[in-house]
């Protein structure tokens, strides 16, 4: 049952249509099931969101959708909850987590080719658990596989965070190479998205950030837009592309800012909503604070094709990238502060490795980037990542001492 449960964190976009939500909520499940006590800090960050929450109901004098106060509770508490379980965690467990996190890695590659080719079978199983995943590849749009997720670019995003959990812990220093240039030609070739193309290559980058490991990442890096050249028609590819025929600078941000969709946009304008409103908005108003954030940004909104495909060119509210734009929106300046230093508590104990394990750094720094500019902020994955590897090293440091 646990080991079940525990692949089901892996893969928050299974929801079997039960709800209409992307993220579907297993790690409360867990914590139903598994968690006895809560760290006082998750606790308090808990408090926060639910002081949060009863603001926006007071704001509105309950007036307001309160699903969408329900759905935001739950978006954060999701990862909090996923946090806690890692953290009750004892050393079996995590290393048998560990490896869970390894198998999903190469079922996911092989995945990824069998979506590649095309199955009707396949595209049948993956609509029942994920109504908006497929079997096929997205060539309509020019992009690659969803394995099992909504969309490439999340996908792409998930599985190199699933591949650091293996890098980081179980993967030979023999092999370390050959799966990074293998992981960039995977995202190139079969998930086919900007972003996490982009997103892998931070994360080889911060791999090699050290005088052997700068000789070899410009060979990585070579070899990722090699093969890239190969793949016309695919989307990452073809930005790029793109990208090198445009000489002005300002020509060259505005095409980015335009096909990010509302990526950009969000980061920017959350970001100063956030810093003038230093309280945030309020949890679950954001259909009319991210609005609000993109007027007060100064940002012609109406020149953003996202606008023109969504709402024929009105401005329409829509969820920030990453966890700490949303929050910024939600709880402002003050309130993500509170809740990063809170959070920066609960990992504490685990610190000490540090002194021995420099990769811990790498699983901390892409941790943060994912945060702060991909995804949705509700998922629990870069949570899983971050947290089994500072605890899995640290009970492997813990079991050298001892020798």
């Amino acid at each position: 049952m646990r080991t079940a449960l525990s692949i089901l964190l892996f893969f928050p976009s299974i929801t079997f249509g039960l709800l209409s939500a992307e993220i579907f909520p297993w790690a409360f499940l867990v914590s139903i099931v598994y968690i006895r006590t809560l760290n006082k800090n998750i606790f308090f960050i808990l408090v926060i969101f639910i002081t949060s929450s009863l603001y926006s109901l007071y704001q509105f004098s309950f007036n307001h959708n309160q699903i969408d106060l329900i759905r935001s509770l739950a978006t954060y508490a999701n990862v909090l909850f996923v946090s806690q379980y890692i953290l009750s965690l004892n050393e079996k467990q995590i290393f048998k987590l560990a490896r869970i996190g390894k198998f999903i890695f190469f079922f996911l590659v092989f995945l990824g080719f069998l979506q590649s080719i095309g199955s009707l079978t396949i595209d049948s199983i993956i609509k029942l658990l994920i109504p908006r995943g497929s079997g096929f590849s997205l060539i309509e749009s020019a992009r690659g596989v969803t394995l099992l997720s909504t969309e490439p670019a999340r996908a792409g995003i998930e599985l190199t965070l699933i591949y650091c959990i293996y890098r980081l812990t179980l993967l030979k220093s023999s092999t370390f190479h050959i799966f990074d240039i293998l992981l960039i030609i995977f995202q190139i070739a079969v998930i086919k998205s900007t972003s996490s193309v982009f997103f892998s290559f931070i994360f080889i980058g911060l791999m090699y950030l050290s005088f052997r490991g700068l000789l070899i990442l410009p060979l990585i890096i070579a070899m990722g837009f090699y093969f890239l050249s190969f793949f016309e028609g695919n989307r990452a590819s073809d930005l790029v592309l793109a990208i090198a025929e445009l000489e002005d600078l300002s020509a060259v941000t505005f095409f980015i800012v335009n096909e990010s969709g509302n990526r950009l946009l969000g980061l920017y304008s959350f970001y100063k909503y956030g810093f003038y409103h230093p309280f945030g908005g309020g949890l679950g108003l954001w259909p009319e604070t991210s609005m609000q954030a993109v007027i007060e940004s100064g940002f012609d909104y109406t020149s953003i094709r996202f606008f023109d495909v969504v709402s024929d060119g009105r401005l329409s509210p829509f969820r920030g990238p990453g966890l700490i734009s949303n929050l910024m929106l939600d709880i402002g300046i003050i309130g993500t502060s509170v809740v990063s230093l809170a959070f920066v508590k609960i990992i504490k104990p685990l610190k000490n490795f540090l002194r021995y394990e420099k990769f811990g750094h790498v699983a901390i720094l892409i941790f943060l980037i994912k945060i702060s500019i991909f995804g949705s902020p509700g998922n629990p994955i870069p949570f899983l990542m971050l947290l089994i590897i500072l605890k899995y090293q640290y009970f492997y440091n813990l079991s050298l001492r001892k020798v």
